[in-house]
């Protein structure tokens, strides 16, 4: 690249603040480098890895906020557990007991034991994808993981989702379905209403 030339890329990326909302999309980025020798060495794991769901998102939270690593929470065991892992040999914190099968909260293949809302998204792909549906609040910030699916063949698909309303105050929601790293589908639930 040419010096003063200006070039647009779609980056994938994580959120270092757990607490905060995330940016809309007209907001323009300025790479600068990562100053956190943690995170990166973290993140090259992770790239290597190619992990991309939930866990990564809060293991990034975990690792940024100093908290404890049964924080980090995920559809894919396996994933969840590799994180851990990774990360208690770094920062000597010790790994947590697995997730229950019945614990809602850290276990995101834990049955609904409350309130379940069901929905669904109908879409037809032209290649394999990978798949995951996530439920974000209102601030557009990842609050569960509801579906995730790895290489799905092309054509027409069912996605089924479902969640336990009881574990997440009134607001509204987004559902998004995910295709490799791209939002196809957003739909809004006002949980506000009876």
């Amino acid at each position: 690249m040419d010096p003063g030339k200006e070039i647009q890329i779609n980056a994938k990326g994580y959120c270092i603040t757990s607490t905060k909302s995330s940016p809309s999309s007209s907001v323009l980025y300025v790479y600068d480098g990562i100053r956190n020798k943690d995170l990166q060495e973290f993140l090259e794991f992770v790239d290597e890895r190619e992990y991309h769901g939930m866990e990564v998102q809060t293991a990034v939270w975990t690792l940024v906020d100093n908290d404890s690593l049964d924080q980090i929470v995920g559809y894919n065991e396996g994933e969840r557990r590799d994180l851990v892992e990774w990360l208690s040999e770094r920062t000597g914190l010790p790994v947590p007991p697995p997730p229950a099968v019945d614990d809602y909260d850290r276990n995101y293949n834990a049955p609904i034991t409350k309130r379940g809302i069901r929905g669904s998204f109908s879409y037809d792909f032209p290649f394999p994808v990978n798949i995951r549906i996530a439920m974000f609040n209102d601030q557009h910030v990842v609050v569960r993981e509801l579906m995730e699916e790895e290489q799905m063949s092309p054509g027409l698909h069912e996605f089924p989702f479902a969640f336990d309303a009881s574990m997440f105050p009134p607001a509204e929601y987004h559902f998004k379905l995910i295709a490799d790293g791209e939002v196809v589908v957003d739909r809004v639930l006002d949980m506000r209403r009876n």
